[in-house]
């Protein structure tokens, strides 16, 4: 049984989403990502900062189906494709995994960014308090923080976008015990053992 098909069978997304996010090598490929880092507005202390995803492409706009430029992002969009099927075969064989979920998962995370149904702060400092966080933002503070590993759940957390921890938590909570999120999830681990394999690096180092 695999990490990712005890998460499933345990049924808790919270956890999932912690045993990403306590991995710095897998942190910010995850929907959301965690850190703990001094407080903007009193760097004597240290805060828990919950962030968005880090994309993979490079060019953001090849995320963006605007009518510009088709056919280079077409090519790019094929070689990206292409690079994750090389990661399932080269890991695991023969196989009937889509790497396109890959692709169509991070252009549903990065139009989050369009999501407008909450009041965030330009400077990107929004504290956001365990009651509010769980009912007026779907996300679980309190479950999530304790699978992180704090025996008490820490008052608050620091958001860089109330738009995106909102409409995210939606999308996630929705969609993670997918199939098509259990591809993205498998690939987030496979991706990493391919980095550190001697052999395999180069694999993700050619794209």
């Amino acid at each position: 049984e695999t990490k990712v098909e005890y998460f499933f069978k345990n049924n808790d997304p919270w956890e999932m989403l912690a045993f990403f996010n306590s991995d710095e090598m897998l942190n910010t490929q995850a929907p959301f990502s965690w850190s703990l880092n001094p407080d903007d507005k009193n760097v004597k202390k240290y805060r828990c900062f919950v962030g968005s995803h880090q994309f993979e492409l490079v060019d953001i706009n090849v995320y963006f189906d605007d009518g510009t430029d088709v056919a280079y992002k077409k090519k790019y969009r094929e070689a990206y494709i292409k690079n994750i099927k090389q990661i399932f075969n080269v890991t695991l064989g023969k196989n009937n995994y889509n790497p396109q979920d890959i692709f169509d998962i991070e252009v549903e995370m990065f139009n989050l960014f369009g999501c407008d149904e909450a009041k965030t702060s330009e400077d990107g400092y929004n504290k956001v308090y365990t009651d509010e966080a769980l009912t007026k933002y779907g996300f679980d503070w309190a479950n999530y923080s304790k699978h992180l590993g704090f025996k008490k759940t820490p008052e608050f957390f620091i958001a860089s976008d109330m738009n995106y921890l909102k409409c995210g938590s939606r999308l996630f909570l929705q969609n993670w015990n997918t199939q098509k999120w259990k591809t993205y999830w498998l690939y987030i681990l496979l991706k990493r053992i391919v980095r550190i394999t001697r052999g395999w690096e180069e694999i993700i180092y050619d794209f």
